[in-house]
């Protein structure tokens, strides 16, 4: 085929992923997830204000409600969608959506240097892109994916290495690019230096033994991650938060050395060596994904089920034969990034392994070059068979997506807040007046009323609203006429002591989730 007619068949392909990836992103998911809302609210100071919610100038790390600690990457990529789109559903999510895209296009350059063919580049990046659980992670104003762009350039830069072995600057990128990747995700903490270390034992298995290129990988590495390591030292807390919000071990009765030191007994090693094989159970990776319905549709899996024969003949293919160096290190990198994900106690997370799907990607891509080349007829016709099948399960899963999934995990995405705080907030601008909510609503609604209010440019609403947790508070709280909102279940409650009907929020299935009076 011509250069020119496939670079605009790979372009063609590359759109339509973008189209799909951006398609509807303010309604598919059907609504914000409460992390969603308050990365939100983050990225809408960071944008207009330069300062996080608690007054920080351009912080590196962001703290959350006093648990939790945003890496930064996600919230400055989303303040610059802020800045120019407001602040949206469909804009915060949109900057989690082009990340992911960032992610298949490296994945596509890398391919395409390796493999040399842009053909099974673009199978490996269109595996990446139709992997159901990084297509839906890339749709949440989350950093679950986020690694994977950090991984999409250290391949790239292993791949200009190993073209020319002597220009150990190649290593230092690379090593630049592990230490960014830090920044991207709570677990790459512990997930780039794994890479670094698979790095490290490449060289070693390519009879690679200059201390330069070592001094190269390591230095870049630590020079990157050393503004982390500073702020760990200058704020001692943040390990204790991380260790309690993911509940790693009790940091209220231990420090960091006694909790490292319960990590490594016995009962807790052979709980986490259940935790990381929970992500290899067929179960999870090819037909039902994760337990959540914000992760999973339950229809498919972590990755789409034609992988269930693609990805162990690939990896079996990989074992047995003398494979070059990307594929090898694409195995071990597909089973050692679940050790990360291991430190906490939760199984089969699929949103704690994004960066399995780009080395499954590979390795299919991979297993297609070799034996459509090498291969007997056979085997090159059935995979070719099960790749075919791709699109049409994606297809199947992505109508599914778009259509019943939003019902059936409007409960997961806590229901429809945002008609509530919406319909609240189109009454106070008709009567201004002093707003009560309940927290009964959701434990974090004052996170999802800052973004709605920030949505609208109604911040000025603030001041006004009061917070009540029972409906005998909210008696004493809520003077007649205030506007009101609460949960489905104490709304008769409300109602006996107000004088008009409340309005009543619906779900897609028609029942009442939330009243506003």
């Amino acid at each position: 085929m011509k250069t020119p007619l496939a670079r605009a068949l790979v372009a063609l392909a590359l759109a339509l992923i973008a189209f799909l990836y951006y398609y509807r992103l303010g309604s598919a998911p059907i609504y914000l997830a409460h992390d969603e809302a308050m990365f939100g609210v983050v990225a809408h100071e960071i944008a207009w204000h330069g300062r996080d919610v608690d007054g920080h100038v351009l912080p590196l790390m962001m703290p959350m409600s006093g648990t939790y600690w945003n890496m930064p990457a996600h919230v400055y990529l989303t303040a610059l969608f802020v800045r120019f789109l407001g602040t949206t559903e469909t804009a915060i999510r949109a900057s989690s959506a082009t990340a992911a895209l960032l992610a298949i296009l490296l994945i596509y350059m890398f391919a395409h240097r390796v493999f040399r063919h842009r053909g099974y580049a673009l199978l490996a990046a269109a595996v990446l892109a139709l992997s159901p659980a990084f297509f839906i992670d890339s749709r949440l104003s989350t950093d679950h994916h986020y690694p994977v762009v950090a991984v999409g350039l250290w391949l790239i830069c292993l791949a200009r290495f190993y073209e020319d072995p002597s220009r150990d600057r190649w290593l230092g990128l690379a090593g630049v690019s592990l230490g960014a990747g830090v920044y991207t995700y709570g677990a790459s903490v512990l997930l780039m230096p794994i890479y670094v270390a698979l790095t490290a034992i490449l060289l070693i298995r390519t009879k690679i033994y200059r201390p330069g290129a070592f001094a190269a990988l390591f230095v870049a590495f630590a020079l990157l991650a050393a503004p982390f390591a500073v702020f760990v030292l200058r704020h001692p807390g943040y390990i204790g938060d991380v260790a309690n919000m993911y509940k790693v071990y009790d940091a209220k009765r231990f420090n960091a050395l006694q909790g490292a030191r319960e990590l490594l007994g016995w009962t807790s090693l052979g709980a986490r060596a259940d935790v990381y094989f929970s992500y290899f159970n067929p179960s999870m990776l090819f037909f039902s994904g994760g337990s959540s319905l914000v992760q999973s549709t339950r229809s498919q899996g972590f990755f789409l089920v034609p992988l269930l024969l693609l990805l162990p003949a690939a990896i079996v293919y990989v074992l047995r034969r003398e494979s070059e160096w990307y594929a090898w290190l694409s195995l071990c990198a597909f089973f050692a990034t679940p050790l990360a994900a291991s430190i906490v106690d939760e199984h089969g997370a699929v949103q704690r392994v994004m960066a399995l799907a780009p080395f499954g990607a590979i390795l299919v891509a991979y297993l297609a070059m070799r034996v459509t080349l090498y291969g007997r007829r056979w085997q090159a016709a059935a995979t070719w068979v099960l790749i075919a099948m791709l699109p049409l399960v994606f297809a199947h899963f992505h109508a599914d997506y778009l259509g019943d999934y939003r019902t059936r995990s409007s409960g997961y995405f806590e229901q429809n807040i945002r008609g509530a705080l919406e319909t609240a907030i189109d009454e106070a601008r008709d009567q201004p007046a002093q707003i009560c909510i309940s927290r009964g609503v959701n434990p974090l609604v004052d996170w999802y009323w800052k973004f709605y209010l920030r949505k609208h440019g109604a911040e000025s609403l603030a001041a006004q609203t009061t917070y009540f947790d029972t409906p005998g508070q909210a008696r004493n709280r809520c003077a007649p006429g205030v506007i009101m909102v609460s949960e489905a279940a104490v709304c008769d409650q409300i109602a006996a002591t107000r004088a008009p009907t409340p309005k009543k929020i619906l779900e897609p299935g028609g029942s009442v989730s939330f009243c506003v009076w």
